[in-house]
């Protein structure tokens, strides 16, 4: 019972309690339990309460699941070591020209051709009547020929110095006959550097010997004068 039906039943009590007829009692009974139920009905419902979880249930030991195994990374493939090439190569001429051209110069006559060793150079000296001609000197891999001819020079060594003259020549004329001027026109060397010196070209003021070397070294090339000499150094 609510608390309104109590206080219908006080008010009962003392509606007696003053002497008042049972139907006064009746009436004023039925009009509490009226307002009783029309309050009960209009009072919201109360609200449900929320059960509590059920506590989480253990799995068996047996059924707990394992970590996965680690998956082992594949070995690396072995890279085969690449072959070198250990066979020996042929020396590269050295990138080195020295050259002074004279145009318009007369032909100078080549006098004498002279060969030294010395401590730290092969030396080639190139002497002259009339003056000093122009010069070309440097290296080269292309095959020695005589300018006239054509004809192959076999030249020892692993590398090939020219000298190019011009306008020179290495001969004279002495009435109608022509005479060479320098006699050893192919000579073999036994130095440190070049082994050969020979004479290619003597034609239309053009002078050409070629160095067989044992190697492309550097060379310099000086001009000296009285008498009129070009020197060329090959390096050890």
């Amino acid at each position: 019972m609510g608390k309104s039906t109590w206080l219908a039943a006080l008010a009962i009590l003392m509606v007696g309690c003053r002497g008042e007829s049972d139907g006064d009692i009746r009436q004023a009974y039925d009009r509490m339990i009226e307002t009783e139920a029309r309050r009960e009905a209009e009072a919201p419902p109360p609200t449900p309460r929320e059960s509590p979880a059920p506590p989480p249930t253990a799995l068996p030991m047996d059924t707990v699941p394992s970590a996965p195994a680690p998956v082992p990374e594949p070995a690396p493939t072995p890279v085969p070591p690449v072959a070198q090439d250990t066979a020996p190569r042929a020396a590269e001429p050295a990138a080195q020209t020295e050259q002074r051209e004279r145009p318009g110069q007369g032909a100078v006559t080549l006098r004498d051709v002279r060969t030294a060793r010395h401590e730290e150079f092969d030396r080639i000296v190139f002497e002259f009547d009339g003056g000093m001609p122009g010069h070309r000197v440097e290296y080269s891999t292309a095959a020695v020929r005589e300018c006239g001819s054509g004809r192959a020079v076999q030249v020892a060594g692993e590398g090939r110095l020219r000298v190019r003259l011009e306008p020179a020549r290495a001969h004279e004329f002495v009435g109608e006959q022509s005479r060479v001027t320098v006699a050893n026109r192919n000579r073999s060397l036994d130095y440190a550097v070049v082994r050969q010196l020979t004479l290619t070209c003597d034609f239309e003021a053009q002078v050409e010997w070629v160095l067989g070397v044992t190697a492309p070294n550097r060379f310099r090339v000086l001009e000296l004068s009285e008498p009129a000499r070009l020197v060329v150094d090959v390096f050890h």
